[in-house]
């Protein structure tokens, strides 16, 4: 049983490349704030990966994303938003934790994520946006860890277009 439980808490390095892009638009104290919850997010929690798609556009994406050639990471956020993931979430209006991203089908929605990644949060920014956090650990986020997500002011990234 113990074995068990520590095979599910190994973080696994993930097969990516580094990337920090924000789009020209978001103006430099939004992206301050973006970049500041980024880097609270990955020194406390096992997030590894954020991606925020607000009004069809990718605002940030940093971290570890996709090494797959020809593709390098680079998020479709038209294709994402067609996606039952995205839908689904949007349309609920809360959170939605896939603990083990493996055994879901909707994983393919994701490829500018590392193909290694174990658990991902999916949290809604408003009703036009979602914010995508990948982790390195199976079942890594804790219920803290996820309320901690859910108060991010992610939101905030909607004034890219104002």
């Amino acid at each position: 049983m113990v074995l068990v439980l520590l095979l599910l808490l190994i973080q696994v390095p993930p097969q990516g490349i580094q990337c920090e892009r924000i789009h020209s638009t978001v103006p430099d104290v939004v992206a301050s704030e973006l970049k500041w919850a980024w880097d609270s997010l990955s020194s406390v929690t096992c997030c590894r990966s954020l991606v925020i798609v607000y009004d069809a556009i990718c605002v940030i994406q940093i971290g570890y994303a996709s090494s797959n050639e020809g593709e390098e990471g680079v998020v479709d956020s038209n294709k994402l938003m067609q996606g039952s993931i995205y839908q689904g979430v949007v349309k609920s209006g809360s959170q939605s934790y896939l603990a083990n991203l493996s055994l879901y089908p909707g994983k393919s929605e994701l490829p500018f994520l590392p193909s290694n990644t174990q658990a991902v949060i999916l949290q809604p920014t408003g009703d036009k946006g979602i914010a995508i956090l990948g982790g390195d650990t199976i079942r890594g986020f804790t219920t803290s860890e996820s309320d901690q997500v859910n108060s991010v002011p992610f939101g905030m990234c909607h004034s890219h277009s104002q």
